[in-house]
């Protein structure tokens, strides 16, 4: 096995990551055998301070898991590494009986199995599935996929289509939650996400600002922006009331009221699609949305953007 990247094995393996049992282990080095079939880190116990190695693989639905630990805890971060490489290639010669976990469960959904015709498909999608240049995004899709709980029944038909933007948003939320140590939940249909660490539990809900649609639904352009004072108009009045719309939507569910949500820290989670690029300038105008809508629901904890 040779030495790894953080950012690698998140791409990978990040998914696995659940339970009480990660608040207490810090983790110090990751590594990989040469084919890709076995990864394996080097945590630290907190409560001790003592050193472990921890083997994982992909089970019977393609899920990096835990399958083997090393035989002792050591000193030194050093010496628990030296034991996690000596012991792979053991490990490898017996993988396939290893990584049987018996509570696979189903096959996962698959993001990029088409559900619809192809003209319906979100030119980014369509970007995403086909481009070359796209292969790693594929590639780290791929594995969290196989993680990823459709609790709506609808998220490959919405990813693949109008919702594209929305469903990568929150993707890209659950990565973020997973990286930074939350055991998540997704048992009910809303918020997106129940997040849970040592300190408590936060609802998530991930929403979007979108294009203007006519009555037909078809995407309408921004205005246009032809000087600089039409451009500060822009970001002082248009944007603001593209994130207000957005969020009045979501402060409408009244999610704070569920019975699971009830008494906990509710966070919104809000990105700009509204126009190509937008996302890039698009955070001034947020500023103000939060501003004027703090002052009328009280209810709402916190607004984040990315």
């Amino acid at each position: 096995m040779h030495p790894n990247s953080l950012a690698r094995f998140n791409a990978l393996a990040a998914w696995c990551r659940f339970g009480p049992t990660m608040w207490i282990l810090d983790e110090v080095a990751w590594f990989e055998s040469s084919d890709g079939h076995l990864l394996g880190l080097v945590v630290r116990d907190r409560t001790d301070g003592d050193f472990l190695g921890i083997y994982l693989a992909k089970d019977r639905v393609e899920r990096f898991r835990r399958i083997s630990q090393t035989d002792a805890f050591f000193d030194t971060a050093e010496a628990a590494a030296a034991a996690l490489v000596a012991g792979a290639p053991g490990l490898l010669a017996r993988l396939e009986a290893e990584r049987r976990q018996g509570n696979e469960g189903p096959a996962p959904v698959d993001f990029f199995r088409l559900e619809v015709p192809r003209e319906r498909l979100h030119p980014s999608f369509a970007m995403l599935l086909d481009s070359e240049g796209f292969s790693p995004a594929r590639a780290i899709v791929g594995a969290m996929m196989r993680w990823y709980n459709d609790v709506d029944g609808n998220f490959i038909e919405q990813f693949q289509t109008g919702g594209f933007d929305a469903r990568l948003l929150e993707l890209y939320a659950y990565a973020l939650l997973v990286e930074n140590s939350f055991s998540l939940s997704r048992e009910h249909a809303a918020p997106d996400f129940l997040a849970e660490d040592i300190l408590g539990t936060i609802a998530v809900e991930v929403t979007t600002v979108n294009p203007t649609q006519d009555r037909q639904g078809n995407p309408q352009p921004p205005p246009e922006i032809n000087t600089s004072e039409e451009r500060r108009a822009y970001l002082k009045h248009y944007i603001p009331i593209k994130f207000a719309a957005a969020l009045t939507r979501k402060l409408g569910k009244a999610y704070w009221a569920l019975p699971h949500v009830a008494g906990k820290p509710l966070v919104f989670a809000i990105q700009d699609f509204h126009a190509a690029g937008s996302m890039t300038f698009a955070r001034s105008g947020l500023i103000n949305t939060c501003t004027a809508t703090s002052t009328t629901r009280t209810t709402t904890r916190t607004a984040s953007s990315w």
